[in-house]
């Protein structure tokens, strides 16, 4: 949130968010991230606290597309112990009209769900072994989401060049 609210024109990104286990609890919905309410949403996420069944299926059903260009970030740390279990159904329930990223944590989480899910369209997995290792996954996550919140970005060099991926050349 701090990320977004630094680097994005303000009220350019909304987001939501939603815990789950065998329900799911909106902590926000679609709230545009301002410098204003900045320190009220992280007061909010600090409050999550970890529940013991985990209900897979139902927490990708609430996740469906509600407005344009929607990016679902689903993360656990444990196994479909409630409601559908097996991975093929439970791809059935990720949302195609939106991009998804899967991010499963520790060696508790079932990677062969996760597998499932990032098979399907526009989606991706990550596994992240320890917080100590998210980091680059949250920067590929958070630059994947972001390039198209900036417009019309001017980049300065002074004395260099920008290498030109496409021309490979180095530019002026």
């Amino acid at each position: 949130l701090r990320f977004i609210e630094e680097n994005c024109p303000e009220g350019n990104i909304s987001v939501s968010v939603k815990t789950f286990s065998t329900r799911v609890k909106t902590i926000f919905e679609a709230t545009p991230i301002l410098s204003s309410n900045l320190d009220e949403l992280i007061g909010k996420l600090k409050k999550i606290y970890s529940e013991d069944e985990t209900d897979i299926g139902l927490a990708l059903q609430k996740m469906h597309t509600t407005g344009p260009e929607q990016y679902n970030i689903f993360l656990s740390d444990g196994d479909a112990n409630q409601g559908i279990k097996h991975p093929v159904g439970l791809a059935e329930c990720v949302d195609k009209n939106a991009i998804n990223t899967f991010i499963g944590f520790g060696v508790g989480h079932n990677p062969r769900i996760f597998a499932a899910l990032s098979n399907t369209k526009d989606s991706t997995y990550y596994f992240i072994a320890t917080i100590e290792k998210s980091k680059n996954a949250y920067a590929e996550i958070l630059g994947r989401i972001l390039y198209k919140c900036m417009d019309a970005v001017t980049i300065e060099v002074a004395g260099g060049k920008i290498y030109n991926y496409k021309t490979n050349t180095l530019e002026s």
